[in-house]
């Protein structure tokens, strides 16, 4: 199977950073505080920040010390308001749709099967489980799901299709509800491969180690922390479900976004928002992204807005013999395309500063999906893709090899 990877990566541009537009957030920073924090947590030269200072987009690889993780940060100045650059950022990920979106949905405060009522399990994947078990399993699933669905499910029966989803959708449920009761000590252990994923473990450690909100917005850090006993002030949080087509299967992914903001007056000063992965059913072990516009004054009369994107993902596959080819190829492309989705707000930025008729207008329905999307980032679905194609391609490779023998 060819996958064009022109067309994957608008979609994949599709599921980025949106759950940033749900809300804003606090600790202004200052533009030397933040050049500071630049060169010194995400290796910034003089010159790169020279640079972002003038207008021009930076995007750079972040150091990792695992090896199934990709870390990438993006950063561009604009002359425009906190607001303006929401809107130009809502309108980029818009645009960056291609039909990607299978199914979304909002978890209501008292989660309910009426929130999973479209979420519909592959056919593929339905087939997989009648031979899923701890260790050797095509879906992420902890070994009590696993046990469930070989208990529960009568695979004979003429309609174990349907009785596959209605029990997927009743564990998701009861995941929520549980992760809305206990919070990390919830969170799932993956048990598909020989090596068992605690999501609760890595989502510890990327928010130990993501960059900007430990620093500039320590309260949205605090609530994730203490999560559900953290007070929530004037944070907008909520859990939200995709499930996204790209390559070769379907990936259903839950999210818990929260964003944070401080306002001088009526005008937003920053705005940041963190998404943070609590279960996906492919590729990715844990996944966590922070997006902040901050708003530094430039004049009396005008400001300037600081748009910075950074995000943490790791995923099965980029383990391995191979990790450092298959992590080589996903940052390159995450570096481009993240130059290319700030570019594309940038040019919106321009539209609406030259006229607000110009900007693209949002539909209520837009708008609700911009929310329900939540925090399925950018770097989800490109490390999942490219690994996809990487593994693909080494294989063939190393088939290749063997019959040249």
């Amino acid at each position: 199977m060819t996958i064009p990877l022109s067309r994957t990566i608008r979609l994949i541009l599709l599921a980025a950073v949106v759950s940033s537009c749900t809300a804003t957030s606090h600790a202004q920073a200052s533009l030397d505080e933040l050049g500071r924090f630049l060169r010194e947590r995400a290796a910034f030269s003089e010159d790169d920040f020279s640079a972002l200072r003038k207008g021009e987009i930076i995007v750079k690889r972040l150091g990792v010390t695992e090896k199934r993780e990709v870390a990438v940060i993006g950063a561009v100045r604009m002359q425009a308001s906190a607001e303006q650059v929401l809107q130009a950022f809502r309108a980029s990920m818009r645009q960056a749709n291609d039909n990607s979106l299978l199914a979304v949905g909002k978890f209501s405060s008292v989660p309910n099967l009426d929130d999973l009522q479209n979420l519909k399990l592959d056919h593929r994947d339905v087939e997989d489980l009648k031979l899923c078990v701890v260790g050797k399993c095509k879906l992420k699933l902890s070994a009590a799901m696993m046990e469930r669905f070989q208990k529960e499910v009568d695979w004979n029966a003429p309609g174990y299709q349907d009785q596959a989803t209605r029990l997927f959708r009743e564990m998701l449920l009861d995941y929520v509800r549980d992760y809305q009761a206990r919070g990390d000590a919830a969170l799932i252990e993956y048990h598909d491969q020989q090596r068992s994923v605690s999501v609760r473990e890595e989502q510890q450690a990327l928010l130990e180690r993501v960059l900007y909100v430990n620093d500039f917005a320590p309260e949205l850090a605090s609530y994730f922390r203490k999560f559900p006993t953290s007070e929530r002030g004037n944070i907008e949080t909520g859990l939200s479900w995709t499930k996204i087509k790209f390559g070769l299967k379907p990936v259903i992914i839950i999210t818990h976004q929260s964003t944070f903001s401080r306002s001088h007056g009526d005008t937003a000063q920053q705005i940041v928002s963190v998404a943070k992965q609590i279960y996906a059913n492919h590729y990715f072990d844990s996944s966590l992204a922070v997006t902040a516009i901050i708003n530094i004054p430039a004049s009396a009369e005008a400001s300037d807005a600081y748009l910075l994107y950074t995000n943490h993902s790791r995923a099965d596959s980029l383990g391995g013999a191979v990790s450092r080819l298959k992590r080589g190829l996903v940052e390159s492309e995450a570096v481009e395309n993240l130059n290319e989705l700030l570019q594309k707000t940038r040019t919106n930025v321009d539209l609406i500063s030259i006229n607000q008729s110009h900007a693209p207008v949002q539909s209520g329905k837009e708008k609700a999906i911009d929310w329900l999307l939540g925090g399925t980032r950018v770097l989800w679905l490109l490390i999942g893709l490219l690994t996809v194609l990487a593994f693909v391609w080494i294989s063939k490779y190393q088939y290749l090899r063997m019959r040249r023998r």
